[in-house]
């Protein structure tokens, strides 16, 4: 009836889209069952369905779901439609996990999550008993969890015998690329050495076994490897690593890619290095990011890969790759330093950029002239286009009065979720603590807490303004962001 209300409203010329400014396009995602805020807030993780209806965060806060009893850091899932909020690290088919629990990733559907925990009890087809983080994936359609960091090979159990984290999965769960210090995954995994670094594997490129990433382009093992990210489609995975060199140990960001599934292409077992560079040179860690057809990688330096570049700071950069790098990457300069805000400059280090499934839109963190920190998208189909503020204040569309976290951009783009400590993006955020929100860039939705009030359908008309006196319609309105 809202719904219908408005839109009333909307033809009869009364109301009308508002300014970027004005929007009320953020919402509060992380509500406990009956709507309010939790106690404890959220902790790191958060990640985003295609469509925004899924936003799955992690939160040490035991009054999110009425059967969180172990009082550890656990992982839900909040169904922006239904208005839902589930615990995703429990085990089967029911009851408390004993161990802390990280989320790391969600298909674009939302079906299948992706989450490393210490406990020893979620995965009960395969007994876990190897004391190790280990990296589990939990299907919502069947309730069900699978550890990818164990398996059954030819009748025999094979569990990582070391540490395994920073779980990426492919859009249809089959596979799934993770960090990991266990040496007994990989059939041709360095053999451990005075110090064991991690290396980067997927599993399902091959069966139910695990296929080493974080080689070099002649498929020789790297010394290290991390931050994998794979692509949608599962065979192409993003992942820094730590490579020898004449100058030298250097950092190395390569791109491992299972040609022989691309039709025409020749098939190799090396990896395309994208960018290397010297620790002492630049920013440490690229965080790359990649698009669907893995040909489009996003990350960050502070090497100058372009003339433009010339700030000396960290920026996000595009990388657009071939099949089986038959050319060399070319990179684009998506931030700098010195590129105009509205209402102010950002002078700081840009950090942990995300992209679409397209390629096309790019999400990032920076820090302000003031050292806040706060996120931005970019459309790179709009070239020249100021980026926009994700964590805007809901009254003044202006940075949010808190630092912005851990963050995630949907397949679609238009959605990121975020986690923020900021108290004015929302009308009402009352707990002090930080939060999980929902940056719509097409639609407004219901941003307070709605603990003895839940609406009976979701709030996704495009962004509205009241022009009439509210006083003559009542007070309605206002539980609905306008």
């Amino acid at each position: 009836m809202v719904a219908v209300a408005v839109t009333a409203l909307v033809l009869s010329g009364l109301v009308a889209p508002v300014s970027a400014k004005h929007r009320n396009q953020t919402s509060l995602v992380s509500l406990t069952q009956r709507g309010g805020q939790p106690r404890s807030g959220v902790t790191e993780g958060v990640e985003v369905s295609a469509d925004g209806r899924y936003v799955a965060f992690e939160s040490e806060s035991p009054d999110l779901v009425l059967t969180d009893t172990n009082g550890l850091r656990d992982v839900f899932v909040r169904d922006t439609v239904s208005n839902t909020t589930t615990q995703v690290s429990v085990p089967h088919p029911g009851g408390n996990s004993n161990g802390t629990s990280w989320l790391e990733d969600m298909t674009p559907d939302g079906r299948f999550i992706v989450y490393t925990s210490s406990a020893s009890n979620i995965d009960r087809a395969i007994p876990d008993t190897n004391e190790a983080l280990d990296v589990f994936v939990y299907d919502t359609r069947l309730r069900s969890t699978a550890r990818a960091s164990a398996a059954v090979v030819n009748g025999t159990v094979i569990e990582g015998n070391g540490n395994s984290l920073d779980g990426s999965i492919s859009d249809d769960g089959s596979r799934v690329a993770f960090t990991t210090l266990a040496t007994n995954l990989a059939a041709n995994h360095p053999p451990q050495g005075l110090i064991n670094l991690p290396q980067v594997v997927v599993k399902g490129w091959a069966g139910a076994t695990w296929s080493l990433v974080s080689v070099d382009e002649t498929a020789r093992p790297l010394l290290a490897g991390h931050h994998p990210e794979i692509s949608g489609t599962g065979f192409a995975v993003a992942f820094t690593g730590i490579e020898h060199t004449g100058e030298g140990p250097a950092r190395h960001m390569g791109l491992r890619v299972k040609w022989e599934t691309v039709p025409g292409v020749p098939s190799s077992s090396g990896s395309q290095l994208l960018h290397r560079w010297y620790p002492a040179n630049s920013y440490d860690d690229p965080e790359p990011a990649v698009s669907r057809n893995g040909l489009t990688v996003v990350f960050v330096t502070g090497d100058p890969l372009v003339s433009a570049d010339g700030n000396g700071g960290a920026d996000v950069y595009v990388a657009s790759v071939s099949y089986w790098g038959l050319r060399q990457p070319s990179f684009e300069l998506l931030t700098t330093q010195a590129q105009p805000r509205p209402g102010f400059e950002d002078e700081g280090i840009h950090q942990h950029p995300v992209v679409s499934a397209d390629g096309n839109k790019v999400a990032y963190r920076a820090t302000d002239g003031s050292g806040g920190s706060h996120i931005y998208r970019i459309d790179r189909t709009q070239p020249g286009t100021a980026p926009q503020i994700v964590d805007a204040a809901y009254s003044t569309g202006a940075p949010g009065n808190g630092d912005a976290l851990a963050f995630a951009i949907s397949a679609q783009g238009d959605h990121v979720a975020f986690n923020s400590v900021a108290t004015d993006l929302v009308s009402v955020d009352a707990n002090g603590k930080a939060d999980t929100f929902l940056w719509d860039a097409v639609h407004c939705r219901q941003t307070e807490p709605t603990e003895g009030l839940v609406p009976s359908e979701p709030w996704w008309l495009p962004c509205l303004e009241i022009k009439i006196d509210p006083d003559s319609v009542g007070d309605w309105w206002k539980k609905f962001g306008f």
